[in-house]
């Protein structure tokens, strides 16, 4: 391989694995990603001839300036995120590079825009198949750095058709390796600063069971399903007994208008925020650590009732009126969320006293129903003499005669909920929820519409607990006077319906391995910290610090550990400096002898130059010099160059000639009366 195609596919090589990164930082979201790849596949064994260059340098930039005016009318007229369309026209500049002729400005344009794509890719979240496409781009940049800096070397010296061998290749490959070791460590030690400036892309949040309203208009046709995780929640106090029954609370809604729920601005906090939850329910604490990622909607979700939370990114945690955790800053959320584990028994709540409150208008509002809905939550509930027998006989009632069903209604006119309770009884979880609400309200109990997540995976590899947006689901909350918001959940065999365990496939365990690799690079390097950074150390400092004697019998003439560590350090030292003294050299070839011999005469002479001077800039400067001999010097050297570098054949006929003129320089310098001074 030459050194022009090696420097034109390292350099493809790069762009590839640039391109590679920001499609896996930005999920694959932009229509130039693949068209870019394409070109830069092509330019790896072909490029487009010399004269074509300057066509395509114009439609490069007829496509710039098509591509900066769309940026510019999403990001005036539509509001949208600006950088999706700039990082469009960097892809479609760097696929058009990709295939031009080779250069030292076509190189620098692609090194450009290769920088430029990668500074865009890590604004969002990356995940670990950013870092591997980073790594490659770290490898094959260097690479083909290097080839590039040989190739404006050999074109100075008018060299041509340059060998470049593949042992040579690796070793730069593995510079580059001990580089991004380099930046590990940096990585590791130097001081964090937020990155509360840096805007995420946030996942969607129109997903079934979770919005920021809830609505029952979609008909015609199935819910799909999303695996994208959402949280991944570690248990410090250890792992809950019935994972499946976690309701991970979101938001809460008061107001429904007969096809969606909205929430409404200023509900007074009496039925919002309740203080004293922990001494009115009792039980147990669960600790939760909670690893988010951030939706469009910015709300927080943990284990109801929530008693303490504490955040460990640079978050603000705040409550709103309705009790939801809501959060303001850039950073990722990453909390410690401490709720009650059980909820107060039947026998507890069924004392709770029947009372009205200040805010019940706003829970118990209904929009314009039929009869027939008041005069079936009598029936249900008839004979329930307290509020909490009246709820568990409408929530059983729902899982006794209902079915869930991922289906949506076939046409508009069926999504009300008076078709879902009379007619089809069957739906999904926002049925259900609102259902219930609907008849509770409807005999006068407080109740509210909650959206959130139900469950989770649980990875072992990783010992925490992974939710998706396929565990999104609906719920219910009823007030109860003395105690707060207690939830029910009417849902028909909600646990297995929603979300639920993963199947059983041959591909789960390494689809676990893979998010339990992805939660790592979550905690170690996109939320790396000061506080984490100081752990780190105090970690790595205890390693060097001497444990203290237990006992008399403690065996004190074990080394220190930053002595075992220093002489394991020492000992390998020493065995690769053996190694090296022992390994065999190669035996110079004869042009190389012969052109020792020349800078041995010249030294003796007094022409000395250091051994860095490489051998054509050492020619031209005996030339500079006047030195004897200086003409055929520049002969030999041209001649050593061409067979050590270029790898030219120059046989015996040629190691004669370059003999004959080492002793005709050597008998000039004989001849010579005097040393000459050094050449500059």
């Amino acid at each position: 391989m030459t050194l022009v195609e090696a420097q034109q596919r390292a350099l493809g090589l790069t762009a590839l694995a640039v391109v590679a990164a920001y499609g896996s930082a930005t999920g694959l979201a932009s229509p130039a990603l693949a068209p870019a790849a394409l070109l830069l596949v092509v330019g790896l064994f072909w490029r487009v001839p010399p004269e074509w260059s300057g066509h395509l340098e114009r439609i490069g930039v007829t496509v710039a300036v098509l591509l900066v005016s769309r940026a510019a009318y999403h990001a005036l007229f539509q509001n949208d995120d600006v950088v999706y369309a700039m990082a469009d026209l960097l892809l479609a500049l760097l696929g058009i590079e990709g295939i031009r002729a080779g250069g030292s400005r076509t190189s620098g344009r692609v090194y450009g825009l290769c920088l430029a794509l990668i500074l865009a890719a890590s604004a969002y979240r990356p995940g670990v198949a950013f870092a591997a496409a980073f790594l490659a781009f770290i490898a094959m940049g260097t690479l083909s750095l290097f080839i590039g800096n040989l190739r404006r070397e050999a074109d100075e010296r008018a060299l041509r058709d340059v060998p470049i061998p593949p042992r040579f290749l690796g070793r730069v490959v593995l510079l580059s390796g001990c580089s991004v070791l380099g930046g590990v460590l940096l990585f590791l030690c130097f001081p964090r600063v937020s990155g509360g400036w840096i805007p995420r892309r946030s996942p969607a949040a129109d997903v079934i069971g979770f919005s920021d309203d809830v609505a029952l208009t979609a008909f015609g046709s199935r819910l799909s399903e999303n695996p994208e995780v959402v949280l991944r929640v570690e248990f410090p106090d250890g792992r809950p007994a019935d994972l499946q029954d976690l309701h991970w609370k979101g938001r809460s809604f008061d107001h429904f208008d007969g096809e969606r729920w909205t929430r409404t601005v200023g509900i007074p906090p009496a039925l919002g925020p309740t203080r004293g939850y922990q001494r009115r329910w009792g039980g147990p604490m669960l600790r939760q650590l909670v690893y988010a990622k951030p939706l469009d909607v910015p709300v927080l979700f943990a284990l109801h009732p929530l008693v303490d939370v504490t955040p460990r990114s640079r978050i603000r945690i705040g409550l709103d009126d309705s009790g939801d955790l809501v959060y303001a800053g850039g950073a990722p959320p990453v909390y410690v969320a401490t709720s009650l584990a059980r909820t107060p028994t039947p026998d507890a709540l069924r004392r709770a006293p029947d009372e009205p409150s200040p805010a019940d208008s706003f829970y118990l509002q209904l929009p314009r129903l039929s009869p027939r809905v008041g005069r079936l939550a009598d029936s249900l509930t008839a004979g329930a003499a307290t509020r909490y027998d009246r709820v568990v006989a409408v929530q059983d009632w729902f899982r006794r005669e209902f079915r869930y069903t991922l289906d949506l209604p076939a046409r508009a006119d069926q999504t009300s909920v008076e078709y879902f309770l009379f007619e089809r009884r069957a739906g999904h979880c926002a049925y259900f929820s609102t259902a219930m609400v609907v008849l509770l309200r409807s005999i006068g109990i407080p109740a509210r519409n909650v959206d959130g997540f139900l469950g989770g995976e649980w990875n072992e590899l990783g010992h925490y607990l992974v939710v998706t947006q396929n565990h999104a689901h609906s719920w219910v909350e009823v007030w109860f006077p003395g105690f707060g918001w207690v939830p029910f959940d009417p849902t028909p065999a909600a646990a297995a319906a929603v979300g639920g365990p993963a199947a059983a496939t041959w591909l789960a365990p390494l689809r676990l391995a893979v998010d339990a690799l992805e939660h790592r690079w979550g905690k170690w390097v996109l939320d790396y910290d000061l506080g984490t950074q100081l752990g780190l150390l105090q970690r790595t400092a205890r390693l060097f610090s001497r444990p203290p004697a237990r006992g008399p019998s403690a065996r004190r003439w074990l080394p220190s550990r930053p002595a075992l560590l220093l002489g394991l350090v020492a000992a390998a030292a020493a065995a690769a400096a053996t190694a090296r003294r022992r390994a065999p050299t190669a035996p110079l070839s004869a042009e190389a002898r012969i052109y020792r011999g020349l800078r041995r005469a010249y030294a003796r002479a007094g022409f000395q130059a250091p051994d860095s001077v490489p051998p054509l800039a050492f020619a031209e400067a005996l030339e500079r010099a006047g030195a004897p001999g200086a003409a055929d010097a520049r002969e030999l050297v041209s001649t050593y160059v061409r067979a050590r570098f270029g790898g030219e054949d120059i046989g015996e006929a040629g190691r004669s000639r370059m003999r004959a003129q080492l002793a005709a320089l050597r008998r000039a310098l004989r001849a010579a009366e005097q040393p000459h001074p050094a050449p500059p």
